[in-house]
This record gives structure tokens, sequence and C-alpha cells, in this order.
């Protein structure tokens, strides 16, 4: 039973890279995106991360539209539907590469956490390569119309 609990620890820092984090005092770090000692339970820690997916959901949407608008195909409307087939693309391997990672601890009650948090760092990290093209459409990037 040691030996699983040292795993599960060993894994959870493997998988999940520390985020910094502002806060009064200066700059913390963090490897869990609901780490909070107000969470108690897993129920609790797996509701706060179904709400950062969600929140992560919406902030991939709303700059996929702004993205959309860059990409130039023969319609405004066909930008977005490649933005969403793209999109759909990254989710599904989302959910793959996160259920394999925690596939060996199946059928433990750590296997939501787990999941969880890696769907929010894959989230994070496509949020900023979002924001990246975004700012580089702006300022004149590959996709820009040369009329």
């Amino acid at each position: 039973m040691a030996v699983i609990a040292v795993l599960v620890v060993l894994v959870t820092v493997v998988l999940v890279q520390p985020v910094k984090n502002a806060s009064a005092r200066g700059t913390t770090t963090t490897t869990l995106a609901c780490q909070s000692s107000k969470l108690s339970n897993d129920f609790q820690i797996d509701q706060c991360l179904e709400a950062h997916m969600r929140s992560m959901t919406a902030r991939m949407t709303s700059s996929l539209r702004r993205e959309s608008v860059f990409l130039r195909y023969s319609s405004h409307q066909q930008d977005w539907r490649v933005a969403q087939r793209t999109q759909a693309t990254f989710v599904a391997y989302a959910r793959e590469e996160c259920l394999s990672q925690a596939n060996p601890y199946q059928p433990g009650t750590i296997v939501p956490i787990l999941y969880g948090e890696c769907i929010v760092q894959l989230d994070r990290q496509r949020l900023g390569t979002i924001n990246r093209a975004l700012a580089s459409f702006r300022h004149g990037g590959e996709s820009q119309s040369n009329s």
C-alpha cells in the first residue's frame, strides 16, 4: 500500500508541472490547479477541476473565434469551421492522452483527479498556443493577406 502511495505522489509530481501564482506576499508555486486547504476530499477537488476545465473551454472558444478571423479561407463561416475542427482534434488528443496517463491507477479514486489535472495542463498549453498565434497574426503573421 505504501508503494502505491509513493507512486501516486511521483506520478502527480511528474505529470503536473508547477505553476507560478501571484499572491499578496510574492510568488508561490503550486502543483495543482485546485490545491487548497478548503478542498478536503476527492469530490471537492474533482468539482474544482471540472470548473477549471469549463473555464478553459470557454476561454479557448473565445480565443479561437478571434483567431478564425485571421485564417482567410473563402468565408468567415469556413474560417470558424476550420478552427472548430482543429479544436475537436485537440480535445480528442487531450482526452486520450490524459486517459492513458491515468489508466495505471484504475480503479483508484485518484483517477479523476489525475485526469482533470492533465486536461487542465494541456488546456493551458493549448490556450497559450492560440494566444501566441493571435499575437503573431496581429503583428503581420504568415496568414495575413498580401493585398
